[in-house]
């Protein structure tokens, strides 16, 4: 269950020509403790900043990763489902694997 989808942090829809069918797993990113999230507004505010970074200074087409988990547990829609992701670093694994951070 996505509690809050990209429409939350006031993004449109990942584009179509991203579509990937993900069968191979999941793969987590553990940003660990040194990130200092305390709160939800936090991880809001660290969840823009990286798909600011993802798109604005690497050039990628959307934020790197499928979905995102706040401290809280609650989950962040990041490019979802289906959707070609960025954060394996390779082709076959951004395409095979969804990617949650």
């Amino acid at each position: 269950m996505i509690d809050y989808p990209r429409t939350y942090f006031g993004w449109s829809a990942s584009s179509p020509a991203d579509y990937a069918d993900p069968e191979a797993g999941l793969v987590v990113h553990y940003n660990g403790a040194p990130t200092g999230l305390d709160d939800h507004g936090d991880c809001v505010s660290y969840w823009k900043n990286t798909r600011d970074d993802h798109v604005n200074n690497r050039g990628w087409a959307d934020i790197g990763y499928s979905f995102g988990v706040s401290t809280e547990g609650h989950v962040f829609e990041g490019r979802g489902l289906h959707r070609y992701q960025a954060a394996q670093g390779t082709s076959s694994g951004n395409a095979n694997y969804y990617s949650v951070s």
